[in-house]
C-alpha cells in the first residue's frame, strides 16, 4: 500500500510531529524590506507636510510686512555738513538738519580726545 501524499504546507518537526506552515504569499515576501519602505514613505510624507506648513506660516507673516522701499525711504537720513568760521558763524550748510547742534564742551572728554 502506498503512503499518503503529504500536503505542501505540512512539515515534520524534529520530534516527528506534524507542523502546519503557512504558505508564503507574494505580499509577505520580504516583509523586512517592506517595513523599511513603509518607514521611508511615512517619513517622506511627514517631511512634505512640514515643508508645506512652514511655507504657509512664512507666507502668512511675510504678507503683512511693509515693502522694503517704504522702510528705507522712511528711515533714510541725508548727511549734513556745516562749515563754520572762527567766530562760529555758519558759512554753508549742505544736507538736512535733524537735531540740535552739539558743542565740543557738551561732549564727554573721552569722545573729544578720541576724535
Amino acid at each position: 500500500m502506498a503512503t499518503p501524499k503529504q500536503p505542501k504546507n505540512v512539515k515534520k518537526s524534529q520530534k516527528g510531529k506534524r507542523k502546519t506552515v503557512q504558505p508564503r504569499s507574494k505580499l509577505t515576501t520580504g516583509s523586512r524590506g517592506r517595513g523599511a519602505w513603509l518607514w521611508l514613505a511615512n517619513g517622506l510624507s511627514a517631511l512634505i507636510w512640514m515643508v508645506l506648513l512652514s511655507a504657509a506660516v512664512l507666507g502668512y507673516f511675510a504678507y503683512g510686512l511693509p515693502s522694503v522701499e517704504d522702510v528705507v525711504a522712511k528711515y533714510r537720513r541725508q548727511p549734513i555738513i556745516i562749515v563754520r568760521d572762527y567766530n562760529g558763524n555758519d558759512i554753508t550748510r549742505v544736507g538736512a538738519l535733524y537735531g540740535e547742534a552739539v558743542s565740543v564742551e557738551a561732549l564727554p572728554p573721552a569722545f573729544t580726545s578720541a576724535v
